[in-house]
């Protein structure tokens, strides 16, 4: 049986807010899991100094800022 998009939200909500999940249904706790796995490695790329587009943070304000003067 797949997850409703409600339990789907539901599952999301609980592991962005990093909330423990309260249930032992594999396929939730499978769903939960990836979540946070995703969220982990955003994490780490954001901790070693990049954006999640690759670009350093310098560049990144350095070209933000032409933008904004143009």
């Amino acid at each position: 049986m797949s997850l409703s998009s409600y339990r789907m939200h539901r599952i999301y909500l609980a592991a962005t807010m990093n909330y423990g999940l309260g249930s032992d249904d594999p396929e939730e706790l499978t769903y939960y899991n990836k979540i946070r796995k995703e969220m982990d490695n955003k994490k780490r790329n954001l901790k070693k100094g990049y954006l999640l587009t690759g670009i350093p943070p310098k560049k990144w304000i350095i070209e933000s800022k032409y933008f904004l003067i143009n």
